[in-house]
């Protein structure tokens, strides 16, 4: 796993963003790895008691796996019908820290993501938002479902 943690890909996937991600963090740092409730109402309660809450979105267009800018807009103009684990293509979930006078970072590289971290750790009052764009293919082949691919109507 080292291995695949220190390498230097582009697009990133998960492992490298770890790789960069897991020295950082500080030692009393209560950890939340949890989809579901990415934005929900618990970013407006950070930011109105100053609360200097970090949220990494790493994010790959999609839940499991998404589509890139072209397969999506491929899926688009075929036939307006598109697989239901795909959400919008690089999605600048980092623009909803704006929104709560917070702090936003998009990254793309491992550079990046270590320049949104170190800046994020040294906020004192108020949240950040640190969006971590990464390929959007299942690296190991096996996410396949067929009822997520397969319009119904």
């Amino acid at each position: 796993m080292a291995e695949r943690m220190a390498q230097d890909c582009f697009p990133l996937d998960y492992y490298p963003v770890f790789g960069v991600i897991q020295p950082l963090i500080p030692s009393d740092a209560l950890l939340i790895s949890e989809g579901a409730n990415t934005m929900d109402i618990a970013r407006s309660t950070a930011a109105r008691y100053r609360l200097p809450l970090i949220v990494i979105v790493i994010n790959n267009n999609g839940i499991y796996y998404g589509l890139d800018k072209d397969g999506y807009e491929q899926r688009m103009n075929e036939s307006a019908s598109l697989p239901s684990f795909t959400l919008l293509p690089e999605a600048r979930y980092e623009l909803m820290a704006e929104a709560f006078h917070g702090k936003g970072y998009l990254c793309r590289t491992k550079p990046d993501i270590e320049a949104a971290m170190t800046a994020a750790l040294q906020e004192k009052e108020r949240i950040s938002v640190i969006n971590i764009l990464i390929t959007n293919g299942d690296p190991t082949g096996k996410l396949a479902f067929a009822w997520q691919d397969q319009p119904k109507v």
